[in-house]
């Protein structure tokens, strides 16, 4: 099997994690991680480990590779491309075959966090839906503060949640118009 990014070169068979392998490229340190082998190694594992939350500073930058097109490694075929989301800059690649290319240093990222043990996880509808919301709701409020000022915006999100569940809250509504 050839490397989907770089030079193409040829992946190196390496282990991942104890029962895990994989294939590694050796000139960008990306790996592949074939469907079945995955499966089984997180089948193996006692249980989900909990979640860490993100560092203070900021998520380390996508990979240069992450916005190219990939194609399998297996199938030849395109890959295709789903944000991680959770705080990740990145993007991961999965193919029709069900393996999943991870650019250098991703999987890395992943289980700092604890995130490894669920990648399966991360092509499902409810966790892309998720993600979807995430950043529409990050969108609406960069657009509502760029319109309204960080002050404005601050004081009627803050008067928002005090309405939330207030009796009155039709007729406060109704003084603010």
């Amino acid at each position: 099997m050839k490397s989907p990014i770089g030079k193409h070169q040829r992946l190196v068979r390496i282990e991942l994690e104890p029962g895990l392998h994989a294939y590694q490229c050796p000139e960008t340190n990306g790996v592949w991680i074939g469907a079945q082998a995955y499966l089984r190694w997180v089948s193996a594992q006692p249980a989900r480990l909990e979640h860490i939350a993100p560092p203070d500073s900021p998520h380390c930058p996508p990979s240069e590779f992450d916005p190219l097109p990939k194609f399998c490694p297996e199938s030849g075929t395109l890959m295709a491309t789903f944000a991680v989301g959770h705080d990740f800059g990145f993007r991961v690649e999965r193919s029709i075959t069900g393996g999943i290319w991870l650019d250098g240093g991703e999987w890395e990222q992943l289980k700092s966090r604890n995130y490894h043990d669920e990648l399966h996880l991360l092509f499902s509808e409810p966790w892309q839906r998720a993600e979807r919301k995430r950043r529409l709701e990050e969108t609406t409020e960069s657009a509502f503060r760029a319109k309204l000022g960080d002050d404005l915006y601050d004081r009627v999100t803050q008067l928002r949640e005090e309405l939330e569940d207030h009796p009155f809250r039709d007729e406060a509504i109704a003084l603010l118009c």
